[in-house]
């Protein structure tokens, strides 16, 4: 990473590059005994974290699928939503496998030292900044952010110790919020579990 002088705002083009992920002719041709897995918009949990590995389809990696491989740290974002569905993002922590990205991503890495890649994911799944890649997506029905027109969307750049902190924030609300489902669950189970035990 190059180290830059900190401004209020840059383009996103300024401070990452930008690819789109691999366009498959046709379905995924999955393979049980592949080694890599595909990254596709609906494994993004709206969480701004990636859903399970185990959800993901598996191939073996051939032609250009490889230059699109996914590394830890990039920030993956939806490249195509509809003006009611937003255009989510989502910090790459620790694959677990070689992944690669469908062409319904965007893959964002950070070259900036100025810039922490998860608060990035944070900013870009805001609501302000949400309506802001609406206002600059193209299509009626179907809504699509070209890299030309994502690449000059302007993000706020704070201290490293105030992204840091949103960071950790952003973390922790996360963490909440799987305790709150994982003891939604266990009570659902809980209650059908009663209800089985009385009625049999």
């Amino acid at each position: 990473m190059t180290s830059r002088k900190i401004h209020a705002k840059q383009r996103l083009e300024e401070i990452s590059t930008i690819s789109t992920g691999f366009s498959f002719r046709g379905a995924i041709p999955q393979d049980p005994n592949g080694d890599t897995l595909v990254v596709q918009a609906a494994n993004l949990a709206g969480n701004g974290s990636l859903a399970e590995e185990a959800d993901f389809k598996r191939i073996k990696v051939i032609g250009r699928a490889s230059s699109v491989t996914v590394s830890k740290n990039d920030v993956l974002l939806v490249s195509r939503g509809t003006s009611n569905g937003g255009f989510r993002a989502a910090f790459v922590s620790s694959p677990q496998n070689p992944l690669v990205a469908s062409s319904s991503l965007h893959i964002i890495r950070v070259t900036s030292d100025d810039l922490l890649p998860e608060f990035l994911c944070a900013y870009l799944n805001t609501p302000q900044c949400q309506q802001q890649l609406q206002r600059i997506a193209s299509g009626s029905t179907i809504r699509t952010l070209l890299i030309k027109n994502l690449s000059l969307l302007e993000i706020p750049i704070p201290p490293i110790k105030t992204q840091q902190s949103i960071v950790n924030l952003a973390r922790n609300v996360t963490s909440q919020q799987k305790i709150f489902h994982q003891r939604n669950n266990l009570l659902g189970q809980l209650g059908h579990s009663i209800i089985t035990t009385q009625t049999t």
